[in-house]
């Protein structure tokens, strides 16, 4: 049994190759647009996070210059509490030159709280800076176990007390010719939490330290995906053709599909009566029907 190919297939076939073609181009070109606009906005972001660890690197300078000279003020704190323990000692009679010189160490420890201060708002942009690097794809694995501006509220809070104990001992000091009292026992803890906050501010320079390592490696990580930015959206975009180039030529089978069925597709068989040739009669009259009879069709 035969099977009757519809009138229209030729021209559904031929339809579908030329929206094939027309689908391959129009994709080929969109998405190129879209690779060319990719790759223009991933090169701002990652130029943008480079800038950012550099301006890291030089705030985490900054900070670390500021610990140095709290540290170096915590030195003369404590030279100074060894004086006066030595004066303290030795004397009783210099009870007013003591008390002179240590009501000029408050202001000190002032000055100090007031430059970790200045610390601990650094240490925040540079902590909330480096949270959303490692956010990014790219970007490095951020989570220390004690944030750097926790780090510098400890270290302030390790000060207060100090402070404190100062202001007594200064006033303390001041009466020191009516009675020394117990001076000696508090200028020894005041030493002891000196050089304790001493021991806490000397972590700190570990912790800038991993700091500025995960910045700097964020830094490289940034600048080196820029670099092969270029040569993967390029790699993208022959792939891109390759594959449009298939699609187009897939859409060759469809059209010769149609151009064979054309070619294969015949006009109505016309009927037609062969005699033997000793069964024509050439001396029939014009009344008579012709021997041989034919009818066709188109």
């Amino acid at each position: 049994m035969n099977t009757q190919i519809p009138q229209r297939a030729p021209t559904i076939l031929r339809s579908i190759a030329v929206a094939g073609v027309l689908v391959a181009i129009i994709g080929t070109v969109v998405i190129w647009v879209f690779l060319g606009d990719l790759e223009d906005t991933t090169d701002r972001s990652l130029l943008i996070g480079e800038q950012a660890t550099v301006t890291l690197n030089e705030t985490l300078d900054v900070a670390e210059q500021v610990l140095n000279a709290v540290d170096d003020g915590l030195t003369t704190v404590q030279a100074t509490l060894g004086t006066l323990d030595d004066v303290l000692q030795s004397t009783a009679g210099l009870a007013d030159a003591t008390g002179s010189l240590s009501a000029a160490l408050p202001s000190t420890f002032e000055n100090i709280d007031a430059a970790l201060a200045t610390v601990e708002q650094l240490a925040e942009t540079v902590d909330s800076t480096l949270a959303a690097l490692s956010s990014l794809p790219f970007g490095p694995d951020y989570n220390p176990d004690v944030p750097f501006p926790e780090a510098i509220g400890n270290l302030r809070t390790a000060l207060d007390p100090i402070s404190e104990q100062l202001a007594t001992i200064s006033a303390e000091l001041q009466n020191f010719a009516a009675g020394s009292g117990d001076l000696n026992a508090e200028i020894d803890s005041l030493t002891a939490d000196v050089e304790r906050t001493r021991d806490a501010l000397s972590g700190t320079d570990a912790l800038i330290t991993q700091y500025r390592q995960t910045t700097t490696e964020a830094g490289e990580l940034a600048a080196e995906t820029r670099n092969n930015l270029a040569a993967s959206v390029t790699r993208m975009r022959i792939a891109l053709i390759a594959l449009a180039l298939l699609l187009a030529l897939s859409q060759f089978v469809p059209w010769t599909m149609a151009a064979l069925i054309d070619e294969r597709r015949t006009p109505n068989e016309r009927d037609v009566l062969v005699v033997a040739p000793s069964a024509i009669d050439l001396g029939a009259t014009d009344g008579q029907p012709d021997a041989v009879r034919g009818s066709a069709t188109s």
